[in-house]
């Protein structure tokens, strides 16, 4: 009997294409862990001097900067150098049950104020430290131009390459993109837009206090629901609330912007009117 051999087709390997918004939050991923590992070594007592990170992530390589990093970037501007100065964090709960810490980051010389937050579970150990340290270099980033860090980070590579963290290839496999698309009951997408939303009115607290109103945050949320035309804020791109988030901003360093939605919205009356 003859025996006919079947000659097996090779198949070629389809590469699995990551979305760049999911590239984008193993990025972020990535970074925070680092930040997390230098933060416990600050608490141990080590001095923290890695400014920059290096990495390489699907044959890219990632640059940027540390919270130290940065810190030590606002202090080396020769023009006017300044210290950061942050207020106390923030929380706002989430119904998956983790958290939104959000903090304050002042320019003491330019009297300039930028937010940060992070999100974390405050089941897990050490979470919020780490968050808390996301928050101020998430916060601390929007202050320096964007022309200053790229300075800093190449005179940092090309004369103190001791103060570059470079993060090990394993570290960056750690994170798995597709786990971070992973969701039981929401789109990433929607999952975003739930924090967006969650971070914007935990900002009214601080803008009241920083301006000594009485904003109510409803009152805020039907103001940008009529402004946009829609029923839900939830209807609101991405895009739109980037624009609100900037918006929110504005307000909070222009007190004047704020007092003025403050009478738009006859919500700011005198106690006893």
């Amino acid at each position: 009997m003859e025996t006919i051999k079947v000659k097996k087709s090779k198949r070629s390997a389809v590469p699995r294409v990551i979305p760049d918004e999911v590239y984008t939050k193993s990025i972020y991923a990535v970074v925070e862990n680092a930040e997390a590992m230098l933060a416990d070594k600050e608490v141990q007592g080590d001095i923290v001097d890695k400014f920059v990170y290096v990495f390489q992530n699907q044959g890219k390589e990632v640059e940027g900067m540390t919270y130290w990093g940065l810190v030590a970037c606002a202090q080396a501007n020769k023009r006017s150098s300044w210290t950061p100065v942050f207020s106390k964090p923030e929380y706002t709960p989430l119904p998956n049950g983790k958290v939104i810490l959000t903090i304050e980051c002042k320019n003491p010389v330019s009297k300039q104020v930028e937010y940060g937050n992070c999100v974390f579970d405050p089941n897990s150990r050490f979470a919020e430290r780490t968050a808390m340290t996301n928050a101020k270099r998430y916060a601390l980033d929007k202050h320096i131009p964007v022309a200053q860090k790229v300075a800093f980070i190449k005179y940092v590579r090309a004369y103190e390459p001791a103060k570059i963290l470079a993060i090990a290839p394993a570290a960056v496999e750690a994170i798995k993109p597709r786990e971070l698309t992973t969701s039981s009951d929401k789109a990433p997408a929607d999952m975003q837009k739930d924090i967006a939303i969650k971070a914007i009115f935990a900002k009214i607290a601080a803008i009241n206090k920083k301006h000594g109103t009485k904003v109510d945050s409803a009152d805020v949320k039907e103001y940008m629901k009529n402004a946009r035309g829609v029923a839900h804020l939830a209807d609101l791109s991405l895009a739109d609330l980037r624009e609100a988030w900037d918006t929110m901003t504005k307000w909070s360093n222009d007190k004047k912007a704020w007092l003025e939605l403050a009478a738009l919205l006859n919500v700011n009356k005198p106690e006893g009117l």
